[in-house]
């Protein structure tokens, strides 16, 4: 034989020997604990893969695990799990809740009466959790600018032959947030601060020689609002959360002119919104869910110069029903995200409010004019508005959302929205 087969059938029986060793070999077992994967670039730690929580609360309903303990926590903090839903992009969400209508009817005069929706905390009062939020808790600031193409009206009547006037204003707001994060992960608060345009819808009613200014003025400041969520359960492409939101009267006061007749309307109500949410993701797709009962803690006052005094009257205490909100919401990343953050999303989200209870109605009489509340037109509460827009995913944490908002429905507080929204995750 010679040499080189020689050398040829030694490999040959290597190659077979290695193939076989190769074949009857033992796969490796797994390492015990999380799996580590690999961090995205520019996060301080490594993702735990997979991981999830369920909260002391969420393992009542359950018979299958105890609630997580701080490790477990900790490696859902830490987990891909959590940072897959992080990059949902959050609702946009919608609320502008109704302010009280008045009917000014002027006494022994040629004038016509005179409604209007009384403009308290600048016209832009409300709590809707849902607005730029999802389930998971996080820390992030963001800032909102919402434009509310005819939201204000003023209309006067057809009385001693003149003719009617209605008078559209639009509003403007702008919100500035923050949430932080409490609780090892568990929980958040959100601290959001609305502030309106200065706006004024003004005009002249009246024929025949008697005729009046009338005017419907608002100011800058809104309702501050507090939420506070804490997390029940989450895994892979799920979470649930619930809470308490808080609204706070630190809104300017609502005013309403006649001539000599004067109606304001004061921010002193807090508001109790408890809700549940959920956010959900699979693959490209993604969905939200928020419900929630907006409590009012009592009436906001109402003073009228009804007599001829020049002093504005308390004629009664406005008390907001009991509201029930249900914002649904899904979308597509049209380019999924990747490690810095980037990425587009096109979304489309439904808002539906209801009043659980009658409006505040009542009436009241005096030498100068006659004041009613509610009674001629009721707020509009039960409201159905859609939403579409896009997510642009800047990187750095960064994302710019805008989007558009419809009335569905004949009862509304609004012709149409735009909104914008700039959020920073950490």
């Amino acid at each position: 034989m010679s040499k080189r087969k020689v050398t040829t059938l030694v490999l040959a029986i290597a190659l077979v020997c290695g193939l076989t060793r190769l074949a009857t070999a033992q796969p490796t077992p797994p390492p015990s604990g999380p799996i580590v994967a690999q961090a995205f670039p520019g996060m301080p730690y490594q993702l735990v893969d997979p991981a999830n929580y369920v909260s002391p609360f969420a393992s009542l309903f359950t018979s299958t695990r105890g609630p997580s303990t701080s490790d477990e926590l900790d490696a859902y903090f830490q987990s891909s799990s959590r940072s897959r839903l992080l990059n949902v992009p959050e609702m946009f969400g919608d609320r502008r809740v109704s302010g009280p209508t008045i009917l000014l009817t002027p006494v022994a005069t040629g004038l016509p009466g005179l409604g209007a929706e009384i403009p308290v905390s600048a016209a832009i009062s409300g709590l809707s959790v849902a607005e730029n939020n999802q389930a998971l808790p996080s820390d992030r600031v963001w800032v909102a600018y919402n434009y509310f193409h005819n939201a204000l009206d003023v209309q006067t009547d057809t009385r001693f032959g003149a003719a009617p006037q209605n008078r559209s204003q639009s509003l403007h707001r702008t919100v500035f947030a923050f949430e932080k994060l409490l609780d090892s992960g568990r929980t958040s608060i959100e601290l959001r601060m609305p502030f309106g345009g200065a706006f004024g819808a003004d005009g002249v009613a009246g024929a025949f020689g008697a005729s009046s200014q009338y005017g419907v003025q608002g100011h800058n400041v809104g309702n501050m609002n507090l939420v506070l969520k804490r997390l029940l359960y989450a895994e892979e492409g799920f979470a649930l959360s619930t809470g308490l939101g808080l609204e706070v009267p630190t809104g300017s006061t609502g005013l309403v002119t006649y001539g000599p007749i004067q109606a304001s309307f004061d921010s002193q109500t807090v508001h109790f919104v408890p809700y549940v949410a959920m956010t959900q993701r699979s693959g490209c797709w993604f969905g939200h869910l928020f419900t929630q009962i907006d409590f009012a803690s009592q009436g906001d006052p109402l003073r009228v110069t009804i007599n001829d005094t020049g002093a504005g009257d308390l004629i009664g205490r406005v008390n907001q029903p009991a509201l029930w909100g249900l914002d649904i919401g899904g979308g597509y990343w049209l380019v999924p995200p990747c490690g810095c953050n980037k990425g587009l999303a096109l979304v489309a989200e439904l808002h539906y409010t209801t009043p659980l209870q009658d409006d505040d109605a009542f009436s009241a009489a005096g030498t100068l004019t006659t004041a009613s509340v509610n009674t001629a037109a009721s707020p509009a509460y039960e409201v159905l508005n859609f939403t579409a827009g896009l997510q642009l995913g800047l990187g750095g944490g960064w994302q710019l959302r805008s989007g558009a908002v419809f009335p569905g429905r004949a009862e509304k507080v609004f012709d149409a929205e735009y909104l914008l929204q700039l959020n920073r995750g950490f």
